[in-house]
């Protein structure tokens, strides 16, 4: 059970002396122990302070799809001996670096930034909705030498050129949402761009298109159904709706879609 409440990302587990019985209230019976996970991270930067005397945390972070992005602080682990390595380390690696990807602004803004060239393995509890390390411990540096970048992860194309190539824009020209709003053509190459990162998460599922005739934003309204001169190249099904009506929906099926 604390095996897959370290994998689930739980918290931990609360368990009870089998020869206690079950009553309310704090007891000695009940006890909590929190799942803890340990991973290699890079050291990204390090903050200072009087009052730690020197080295104040390490700035962790690790790559994702070939970018190094910002997952958190880790100020414990480190003995006084330890921080002082650490930080005649770190110093010398500042000239020439940049910060990862995801930084907050408030940590932008103490944090010294280094090179990528060293990790350290830590102990954490779990990680947060934008995937920063909670309650994290430093428990040694794994890759002193040289920590090499993984080439970046080629992303695969979900919408050609070809496909670009045959769908038509009636009206190109026209301005959407004012006169200073994007035209017809502008918003059909913005989904071109963002097509591909788009299509995983909607194709097969039921969409809505916002249609706006005139160009006037009063004018706009949300279409669910299908339409007579829709292009084949939006896909439609059938399905029951709540008040037990059968009606046809609409779906993208593909890039031209």
């Amino acid at each position: 059970l604390y095996d897959q409440a370290s994998e689930l990302g739980l918290e931990g587990v609360v368990s009870k002396r089998a020869d206690a019985i079950y009553q309310s209230g704090r007891t000695k019976s009940w006890t909590k122990v929190k799942a803890q996970k340990t991973d290699d991270f890079v050291i990204a930067g390090y903050t200072v302070s009087d009052r730690a005397e020197g080295l104040a945390a390490l700035g962790m972070a690790e790559f994702e799809n070939g970018e190094l992005h910002y997952r958190g602080k880790v100020g414990t682990g480190f003995d006084r001996d330890m921080a002082t390595e650490l930080l005649a380390r770190l110093e010398r690696l500042t000239a020439g670096a940049s910060p990862p990807e995801g930084v907050p602004r408030e940590i932008m803004r103490e944090m010294h930034w280094v090179k990528p060239l060293l990790s350290a393995r830590v102990r954490y509890s779990n990680r947060t909705a934008d995937n920063a390390i909670r309650h994290g411990v430093f428990r040694g540096l794994r890759d002193v030498g040289g920590l090499t970048t993984p080439a970046p992860v080629k992303r695969k194309r979900l919408i050609a050129e070809s496909d670009l190539a045959t769908i038509w824009v009636t009206n190109p020209e026209r301005r959407l949402f004012g006169k200073t709003g994007p035209t017809k053509l502008d918003i059909a190459v913005y989904y071109a761009l963002v097509g591909d990162f788009m299509l995983p998460h909607i194709v097969g599922r039921p969409v809505s298109l916002v249609r706006c005739p005139t160009g006037k934003p009063q004018d706009c309204f949300f279409q669910r159904h299908a339409f007579t001169g829709m292009p084949p190249s939006v896909a439609v099904f059938e399905s029951v709706n709540s008040e037990g009506e059968t009606k046809t929906y609409l779906s993208v099926e593909d890039a031209k879609g």
